[in-house]
């Protein structure tokens, strides 16, 4: 997510905070398509959510 970060190089919380939520909010989704598709969602669920955790 290039975009995220360029805006916490500008230095302004309020947009960064509000790309992080959308992106919890797609990580849920992520989620959710790994218990119905552990295939393949669930080797990239792991990946994906660790960053987002350590970025909150």
């Amino acid at each position: 997510m290039p975009s995220l970060r360029s805006v916490e190089v500008q230095g302004d919380p309020t947009p960064s905070r509000a790309s992080l939520i959308c992106a919890s909010r797609q990580l849920n989704l992520i989620w959710s398509l790994a218990d119905t598709q552990e295939d393949q969602a669930s080797p990239l669920a792991p990946i994906v959510h660790t960053p987002q955790q350590d970025s909150l």
